[in-house]
């Protein structure tokens, strides 16, 4: 596969002009720093866990434990997925944004890693791999002595667990970063969002912008569809347009589910409170959404 092809280009990123991840994973990694995955992370209820589920290339992918997943089958489509590089977690967890994030040297997580793949294997198995020639070639257990054991030197990472939370602290930060951005409500999404915003009506304001996100990825798509049927569509006709990376649109098709599932269906058939700050960090995500729907249109 050429590597422009390949699912895992994310493209000019990181202040590089190209950053080829190797996995072929339901999601990817965005943003500069640590407040993409933080904005992502904080999209799901509070208290949700997220499950690491793998570990390639300085990079976690995380599966939502919700109640709508499909736990047993941790790269089903139906699942919702996050990844985060390290570095990023890193800076989560050191701002106390995370739980459940654990420290450790090269050597310990190349042992932790070994122990995993090992418990996978029956005991009289020989693990390995197919060569190019198509034969079988085994893996020998790692040298653990030739890696860095010195916890000063650069910092891998092992979950709890293999859990990981938002904490309250990460939550008011990324209000508080959003209220900075002084999203304009009328360009963002509407002038009849931003008035419902503006006399308080926020549950009203959820609703309406939702109702308009899903208008207009009707009209885009000419579907009737909705909720999760309606965003495969979506992603469908993006694909066949070839507007963007591959690996942004999985993490778009992530990002767009998580809204009609846990924005959307909660205010379109509850009758639900929302104060200032919440429908504040609602609208702002709506708004994400459909920034990626008018980009590529026409």
């Amino acid at each position: 596969m050429d590597i422009f092809e390949h699912p895992g280009n994310l493209g000019p990123t990181r202040g590089s002009l190209l950053t080829v991840h190797h996995a072929d994973w339901p999601a990817y990694p965005q943003g500069d720093d640590f407040r993409a995955p933080l904005l992502h992370l904080t999209t799901f209820p509070p208290r949700t866990e997220f499950i690491v589920v793998d570990d390639i290339d300085q990079c976690l992918l995380l599966v939502a434990d919700v109640h709508c997943g499909k736990l047993d089958d941790p790269f089903d489509p139906r699942n919702f997925h996050i990844a985060i590089w390290y570095e990023d977690l890193l800076e989560l967890d050191k701002r106390r944004f995370v739980d459940g994030v654990k420290r450790v040297t090269e050597r310990r997580w190349e042992e932790e890693r070994w122990k995993k793949i090992m418990s996978a294997v029956p005991d009289s198995a020989t693990i390995g791999f197919e060569g190019a020639d198509g034969e079988f070639v085994p893996i020998d257990e790692p040298k653990f002595d030739d890696y860095d054991d010195d916890p000063n030197q650069k910092e891998f990472i092992i979950s709890q667990n293999d859990r990981l939370r938002v904490t309250d602290q990460g939550r008011s930060f990324l209000l508080a970063e959003l209220r900075a951005e002084n999203l304009n409500l009328g360009e963002a999404i509407s002038a009849r969002v931003a008035r419902l915003f503006e006399w308080g009506y926020y549950d009203t304001c959820i609703r309406e912008a939702c109702v308009q996100l899903e208008h207009e990825i009707k009209m885009r798509t000419g579907s009737e569809a909705w909720g999760d049927k309606l965003t495969e569509v979506f992603v469908v006709k993006i694909r066949a347009e070839q507007s963007f990376l591959e690996s942004h649109v999985r993490t778009f098709r992530q990002q767009l589910r998580s809204v009609f599932k846990f924005i959307r269906n909660d205010f379109m058939h509850n009758l639900l409170e929302a104060d200032e700050a919440s429908t504040y960090a609602m609208l702002f995500r709506i708004a994400r959404v459909r920034s990626m729907l008018l980009a590529g249109h026409g």
